[in-house]
């Protein structure tokens, strides 16, 4: 069997005995999008990850103004020049953010846009500790010596599943966690039908095994780690 949209259409449709009258399909597309961005906001989902690289490119104290510092005014408009880039579209929420010096990372440390402003008011130059994420940009400081390239690891959103241009009718978390959405997505068929006593049924058997698939996803990060002893 196919782990697609198309499948997952029918397999929900059989399973509540509903034909495509009562349970479009753009109805249908539109509960699995519901149910996976459910999912990737309660759990860091390995299938959910991205990563992008940008440059910085230096620019030197003299040319921006100390006291607006990291906002210069321009036609009302506050503008981030050379410190900021623009997030990936699909982004949803940092993993890790670093440069490489020779061939050793170097993270740099989040902090609140708050933060950034007050405690790099001064743009002195250097290799960059620090980012903050405000209005859909990465922000880096202090301000590179010279060009640098950062790159982020992120946790993405869910692509959009669906038929129209853009969306997908597949995706590596589909595929592989078909029964997870499956089941997500009865649920949601029946609260859409107004069938009260089968959404409860479905709503836990989602639950159930979403706890499982966190900590499924939970012992990914541990994998491979040497436990230590808290015994002295």
């Amino acid at each position: 069997m196919s782990r697609d949209l198309q499948t997952l259409r029918t397999e929900v449709r059989k399973w509540l005995a509903v034909d495509e009258k009562r349970l479009p399909d753009a109805q249908i597309d539109m509960m699995v999008n519901v149910v996976l961005t459910d999912i990737s906001r309660r759990c860091d989902v390995s299938e959910f990850e991205g990563d992008t690289s940008f440059t910085f490119t230096t620019i030197r104290a003299t040319d921006m103004d100390n006291e607006a510092w990291p906002l210069s005014l321009i036609t009302g408009q506050y503008n981030y020049n050379t410190i900021s880039q623009v997030l990936p579209s699909d982004f949803s929420r940092p993993h890790s953010v670093f440069w490489m010096d020779g061939n050793t990372p170097v993270y740099l440390e989040q902090i609140s846009f708050e933060e950034f402003q007050d405690n790099f008011k001064s743009i002195d130059q250097g290799d960059p500790t620090h980012y903050a994420l405000w209005g859909g940009k990465i922000y880096c400081a202090p301000v590179p010596n010279e060009d640098t390239e950062v790159y982020a690891y992120y946790y993405a959103h869910p692509p959009v599943h669906g038929e129209a241009t853009g969306e997908v009718t597949t995706s590596a978390f589909l595929t592989k966690h078909f029964d997870l959405v499956l089941y997500g997505v009865m649920a949601e068929s029946c609260r859409y039908l107004l069938e009260d006593q089968r959404f409860q049924m479905y709503t836990q058997a989602f639950e159930s095994r979403l706890r499982r698939f966190f900590i499924q996803e939970a012992r990914k990060h541990y994998a491979g780690l040497r436990p230590e002893s808290k015994i002295p």
